[in-house]
Protein backbone atom coordinates (compact mmCIF):
# COMPACT_ATOMS: atom_id res chain seq x y z
CA UNK A 1 0.00 0.00 0.00
CA UNK A 2 1.37 3.37 -1.03
CA UNK A 3 -0.53 6.52 0.09
CA UNK A 4 0.70 10.40 0.63
CA UNK A 5 0.78 11.82 3.64
CA UNK A 6 1.43 15.66 2.77
CA UNK A 7 1.35 17.11 -0.72
CA UNK A 8 2.11 21.10 -0.47
CA UNK A 9 4.50 23.60 -0.96
CA UNK A 10 7.82 22.66 -0.60
CA UNK A 11 7.01 19.31 1.23
CA UNK A 12 5.52 15.96 -0.47
CA UNK A 13 5.53 13.47 2.33
CA UNK A 14 4.79 9.61 0.81
CA UNK A 15 4.29 6.46 2.97
CA UNK A 16 4.97 2.95 1.80
CA UNK A 17 3.62 -0.42 3.68
CA UNK A 18 3.97 -4.18 3.42
CA UNK A 19 1.97 -6.01 5.65
CA UNK A 20 3.19 -9.51 6.51
CA UNK A 21 -0.36 -11.67 8.28
CA UNK A 22 1.34 -13.72 10.65
CA UNK A 23 -0.39 -16.40 13.00
CA UNK A 24 0.41 -13.88 16.22
CA UNK A 25 -0.17 -11.04 14.57
CA UNK A 26 0.52 -8.41 11.34
CA UNK A 27 4.02 -7.09 10.84
CA UNK A 28 4.23 -4.26 9.04
CA UNK A 29 7.01 -2.76 7.03
CA UNK A 30 7.06 0.83 6.84
CA UNK A 31 8.86 3.09 4.19
CA UNK A 32 8.95 6.78 4.03
CA UNK A 33 10.12 9.25 2.11
CA UNK A 34 10.13 12.74 1.08
CA UNK A 35 10.84 15.55 -1.98
CA UNK A 36 13.82 16.90 -1.46
CA UNK A 37 13.39 20.32 -3.73
CA UNK A 38 10.51 21.60 -5.48
CA UNK A 39 7.41 19.80 -5.18
CA UNK A 40 5.07 19.35 -8.77
CA UNK A 41 8.30 19.02 -10.53
CA UNK A 42 7.12 15.24 -11.88
CA UNK A 43 3.20 16.30 -12.64
CA UNK A 44 4.69 19.68 -14.44
CA UNK A 45 7.46 17.59 -16.30
CA UNK A 46 4.50 14.92 -17.55
CA UNK A 47 2.65 18.15 -18.15
CA UNK A 48 4.68 19.76 -20.68
CA UNK A 49 6.06 16.62 -22.50
CA UNK A 50 2.33 15.64 -22.93
CA UNK A 51 1.08 19.26 -24.28
CA UNK A 52 3.90 18.91 -26.99
CA UNK A 53 3.25 15.23 -27.94
CA UNK A 54 -0.54 16.16 -28.50
CA UNK A 55 0.08 20.02 -29.79
CA UNK A 56 -2.33 21.45 -27.32
CA UNK A 57 -2.51 25.58 -27.52
CA UNK A 58 -5.88 26.52 -25.87
CA UNK A 59 -6.78 26.69 -22.67
CA UNK A 60 -9.81 24.14 -22.50
CA UNK A 61 -7.20 21.87 -23.98
CA UNK A 62 -5.00 22.11 -21.35
CA UNK A 63 -7.56 21.69 -18.83
CA UNK A 64 -8.77 18.54 -20.65
CA UNK A 65 -5.47 17.01 -20.71
CA UNK A 66 -5.02 17.62 -16.92
CA UNK A 67 -8.01 16.05 -16.65
CA UNK A 68 -6.72 12.93 -18.42
CA UNK A 69 -3.12 12.55 -16.92
CA UNK A 70 -2.23 10.39 -14.37
CA UNK A 71 1.34 11.78 -13.14
CA UNK A 72 1.55 8.73 -10.60
CA UNK A 73 1.47 5.90 -12.92
CA UNK A 74 4.28 3.45 -12.19
CA UNK A 75 5.06 3.93 -15.60
CA UNK A 76 6.63 7.52 -15.10
CA UNK A 77 8.84 6.18 -12.00
CA UNK A 78 11.83 5.37 -14.14
CA UNK A 79 12.50 9.05 -15.03
CA UNK A 80 12.09 10.50 -11.57
CA UNK A 81 14.31 8.42 -9.69
CA UNK A 82 14.44 10.70 -6.93
CA UNK A 83 11.04 11.43 -6.63
CA UNK A 84 9.61 10.23 -3.30
CA UNK A 85 6.92 7.74 -4.90
CA UNK A 86 9.38 6.44 -6.97
CA UNK A 87 11.58 5.75 -3.74
CA UNK A 88 8.87 4.23 -1.86
CA UNK A 89 7.94 1.60 -4.80
CA UNK A 90 11.33 0.66 -5.48
CA UNK A 91 12.01 -0.28 -1.56
CA UNK A 92 8.64 -2.27 -1.68
CA UNK A 93 9.39 -4.27 -4.43
CA UNK A 94 12.83 -4.82 -3.09
CA UNK A 95 11.20 -6.18 -0.13
CA UNK A 96 8.68 -7.92 -1.28
CA UNK A 97 11.09 -10.25 -3.91
CA UNK A 98 10.65 -13.91 -3.59
CA UNK A 99 13.69 -15.11 -0.74
CA UNK A 100 14.08 -11.32 1.03
CA UNK A 101 11.32 -12.14 3.57
CA UNK A 102 10.43 -16.17 5.16
CA UNK A 103 7.47 -16.32 6.90
CA UNK A 104 7.98 -19.27 9.72
CA UNK A 105 4.59 -18.58 10.85
CA UNK A 106 1.89 -17.78 8.23
CA UNK A 107 -1.57 -16.31 9.22
CA UNK A 108 -4.63 -19.10 9.28
CA UNK A 109 -6.59 -18.50 5.95
CA UNK A 110 -9.83 -17.23 6.41
CA UNK A 111 -12.98 -19.59 5.99
CA UNK A 112 -14.09 -19.44 2.39
CA UNK A 113 -18.17 -19.79 2.00
CA UNK A 114 -20.35 -19.87 4.45
CA UNK A 115 -19.37 -19.85 7.86
CA UNK A 116 -21.54 -21.81 10.42
CA UNK A 117 -22.49 -20.26 13.66
CA UNK A 118 -24.43 -23.55 16.01
CA UNK A 119 -25.07 -20.93 18.74
CA UNK A 120 -27.23 -18.65 16.41
CA UNK A 121 -28.62 -21.59 14.75
CA UNK A 122 -27.79 -19.93 11.06
CA UNK A 123 -24.87 -19.64 8.40
CA UNK A 124 -23.50 -16.79 6.91
CA UNK A 125 -21.13 -15.52 3.83
CA UNK A 126 -18.80 -12.99 4.90
CA UNK A 127 -16.92 -10.38 3.24
CA UNK A 128 -13.49 -11.21 2.13
CA UNK A 129 -10.34 -11.67 5.18
CA UNK A 130 -12.84 -11.71 8.03
CA UNK A 131 -11.98 -14.06 11.38
CA UNK A 132 -13.60 -15.01 13.69
CA UNK A 133 -12.00 -13.67 16.97
CA UNK A 134 -11.56 -15.45 20.46
CA UNK A 135 -14.31 -12.87 22.28
CA UNK A 136 -16.86 -14.65 20.34
CA UNK A 137 -20.14 -16.48 22.60
CA UNK A 138 -22.86 -18.79 21.52
CA UNK A 139 -25.43 -16.01 21.10
CA UNK A 140 -23.05 -13.44 19.34
CA UNK A 141 -20.34 -13.78 17.20
CA UNK A 142 -17.53 -10.85 16.69
CA UNK A 143 -15.26 -10.90 13.35
CA UNK A 144 -12.43 -8.90 12.58
CA UNK A 145 -10.08 -8.14 9.76
CA UNK A 146 -7.00 -5.75 9.19
CA UNK A 147 -8.94 -1.77 7.93
CA UNK A 148 -6.04 -0.25 5.55
CA UNK A 149 -7.27 3.29 4.61
CA UNK A 150 -4.43 4.96 4.49
CA UNK A 151 -4.09 8.81 3.83
CA UNK A 152 -5.66 9.67 7.30
CA UNK A 153 -2.95 9.67 10.01
CA UNK A 154 -4.16 6.83 12.30
CA UNK A 155 -6.66 5.21 10.77
CA UNK A 156 -4.71 1.99 10.51
CA UNK A 157 -6.27 -0.50 12.77
CA UNK A 158 -8.89 -3.21 12.87
CA UNK A 159 -12.73 -3.36 11.48
CA UNK A 160 -15.33 -5.26 13.80
CA UNK A 161 -17.98 -7.09 12.44
CA UNK A 162 -20.30 -8.56 14.93
CA UNK A 163 -23.44 -10.63 14.23
CA UNK A 164 -26.38 -11.27 17.20
CA UNK A 165 -30.19 -11.89 16.94
CA UNK A 166 -32.68 -10.45 19.39
CA UNK A 167 -35.67 -11.45 20.27
CA UNK A 168 -38.86 -9.59 19.37
CA UNK A 169 -42.16 -10.29 21.57
CA UNK A 170 -45.56 -7.79 21.17
CA UNK A 171 -44.13 -5.61 18.70
CA UNK A 172 -46.37 -3.41 16.27
CA UNK A 173 -47.44 -4.01 12.40
CA UNK A 174 -46.85 -1.49 9.77
CA UNK A 175 -45.18 1.70 9.96
CA UNK A 176 -45.26 1.68 14.06
CA UNK A 177 -42.87 -1.70 13.20
CA UNK A 178 -40.27 -0.01 10.86
CA UNK A 179 -40.47 3.59 13.51
CA UNK A 180 -39.40 0.78 16.27
CA UNK A 181 -36.75 -0.87 14.27
CA UNK A 182 -35.36 2.54 13.29
CA UNK A 183 -35.17 3.40 16.97
CA UNK A 184 -32.97 0.40 17.41
CA UNK A 185 -30.96 1.12 14.85
CA UNK A 186 -30.43 4.35 16.36
CA UNK A 187 -29.81 3.42 20.11
CA UNK A 188 -26.98 0.80 18.56
CA UNK A 189 -25.34 2.94 16.79
CA UNK A 190 -25.21 5.40 19.35
CA UNK A 191 -24.64 3.18 21.89
CA UNK A 192 -20.79 2.69 20.32
CA UNK A 193 -20.46 6.52 20.51
CA UNK A 194 -20.52 7.31 24.18
CA UNK A 195 -18.04 9.58 25.43
CA UNK A 196 -17.41 10.98 22.16
CA UNK A 197 -17.70 14.51 20.14
CA UNK A 198 -18.98 15.44 16.74
CA UNK A 199 -21.32 12.46 16.87
CA UNK A 200 -23.52 12.60 12.93
CA UNK A 201 -25.76 10.20 13.37
CA UNK A 202 -29.08 9.18 10.52
CA UNK A 203 -30.85 6.56 10.02
CA UNK A 204 -33.77 5.15 7.46
CA UNK A 205 -35.69 2.20 6.54
CA UNK A 206 -36.80 -0.04 3.92
CA UNK A 207 -39.05 -2.84 3.02
CA UNK A 208 -37.17 -6.52 2.17
CA UNK A 209 -38.37 -9.42 0.31
CA UNK A 210 -41.66 -10.99 2.00
CA UNK A 211 -42.58 -7.62 3.68
CA UNK A 212 -40.37 -7.66 6.37
CA UNK A 213 -38.37 -4.45 7.47
CA UNK A 214 -34.86 -3.61 7.40
CA UNK A 215 -33.54 -0.48 9.72
CA UNK A 216 -30.36 0.91 9.03
CA UNK A 217 -28.17 3.81 11.54
CA UNK A 218 -24.75 5.13 10.38
CA UNK A 219 -22.99 6.81 12.87
CA UNK A 220 -19.93 9.04 12.49
CA UNK A 221 -17.83 10.60 15.74
CA UNK A 222 -14.52 11.53 17.05
CA UNK A 223 -13.78 9.09 19.97
CA UNK A 224 -12.63 10.70 23.23
CA UNK A 225 -9.76 8.42 23.50
CA UNK A 226 -6.46 11.26 22.77
CA UNK A 227 -4.71 10.15 18.98
CA UNK A 228 -7.35 7.73 18.13
CA UNK A 229 -8.82 8.57 14.24
CA UNK A 230 -12.38 9.51 13.60
CA UNK A 231 -14.40 6.10 13.88
CA UNK A 232 -18.18 4.95 11.74
CA UNK A 233 -20.67 2.44 12.92
CA UNK A 234 -23.28 1.16 10.77
CA UNK A 235 -25.97 -1.19 11.83
CA UNK A 236 -28.19 -3.06 10.31
CA UNK A 237 -31.23 -4.60 11.76
CA UNK A 238 -33.38 -7.43 9.54
CA UNK A 239 -37.13 -8.58 10.76
CA UNK A 240 -37.51 -12.16 11.30
CA UNK A 241 -40.65 -12.73 12.63
CA UNK A 242 -39.97 -13.31 16.39
CA UNK A 243 -36.43 -12.65 16.40
CA UNK A 244 -34.51 -9.51 14.81
CA UNK A 245 -30.82 -9.71 12.77
CA UNK A 246 -28.20 -7.62 14.15
CA UNK A 247 -25.17 -7.00 11.81
CA UNK A 248 -22.64 -4.38 13.58
CA UNK A 249 -19.59 -2.73 11.57
CA UNK A 250 -17.50 -0.54 12.96
CA UNK A 251 -14.21 0.84 11.66
CA UNK A 252 -12.55 3.81 10.49
CA UNK A 253 -14.39 6.99 9.45
CA UNK A 254 -12.55 7.54 6.04
CA UNK A 255 -13.65 4.20 4.66
CA UNK A 256 -17.18 5.35 2.70
CA UNK A 257 -20.29 4.27 3.91
CA UNK A 258 -21.10 2.66 0.61
CA UNK A 259 -18.08 0.50 0.96
CA UNK A 260 -19.41 -0.24 4.73
CA UNK A 261 -23.21 -0.82 3.68
CA UNK A 262 -22.15 -3.46 0.81
CA UNK A 263 -20.33 -5.98 3.44
CA UNK A 264 -23.41 -5.20 5.93
CA UNK A 265 -25.35 -6.26 2.90
CA UNK A 266 -23.51 -9.37 1.94
CA UNK A 267 -23.78 -10.82 5.22
CA UNK A 268 -27.52 -9.68 5.30
CA UNK A 269 -28.50 -11.35 2.27
CA UNK A 270 -26.75 -14.48 2.71
CA UNK A 271 -27.63 -15.13 6.57
CA UNK A 272 -29.82 -18.22 6.73
CA UNK A 273 -31.27 -20.68 9.28
CA UNK A 274 -28.96 -23.82 9.49
CA UNK A 275 -32.42 -25.68 9.31
CA UNK A 276 -32.95 -24.39 5.64
CA UNK A 277 -35.84 -22.56 6.07
CA UNK A 278 -37.17 -19.04 7.66
CA UNK A 279 -37.43 -15.64 6.00
CA UNK A 280 -35.88 -15.29 2.62
CA UNK A 281 -32.88 -12.28 1.93
CA UNK A 282 -33.71 -8.90 2.68
CA UNK A 283 -33.80 -6.83 -0.91
CA UNK A 284 -30.98 -4.56 -1.87
CA UNK A 285 -31.46 -1.58 0.31
CA UNK A 286 -30.01 1.96 -1.42
CA UNK A 287 -28.79 4.61 1.63
CA UNK A 288 -29.73 7.93 1.61
CA UNK A 289 -27.79 10.18 -0.75
CA UNK A 290 -23.84 11.13 0.71
CA UNK A 291 -21.64 12.90 -0.82
CA UNK A 292 -18.51 10.10 -2.07
CA UNK A 293 -15.42 10.35 -0.52
CA UNK A 294 -12.20 10.38 -2.74
CA UNK A 295 -9.69 7.70 -2.12
CA UNK A 296 -6.26 8.81 -1.74
CA UNK A 297 -4.09 5.62 -1.74
CA UNK A 298 -2.39 3.88 -4.50
CA UNK A 299 -1.94 0.03 -4.84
Amino acid sequence: MVHRNALEHGLELVMGHLLVPLSSGLLEFRVVARNRGPTGVRESDILARAMMEEKVKTKAEVEALMMRLTPDDPRHDSRYPEHPLTVVRDLLRMLAAPGVIEVFQPAPVPPAGEVVLPGLGSAVTLPPRYVQTANSEPTFAQFSRVAFAGGVPGSDGVQLLSLLMLAVEGSPEGPERQKMFAAQARELAQSTARGATGVHLEAWTSSGKGGGVQAFAHAEFQPGAQGVPKQSTLVCLTDAGDVVKVVLLRTSACIPREELLADVETVTRSWRPLEGTGVQPPAPVTPPPAQKKKKWWWF
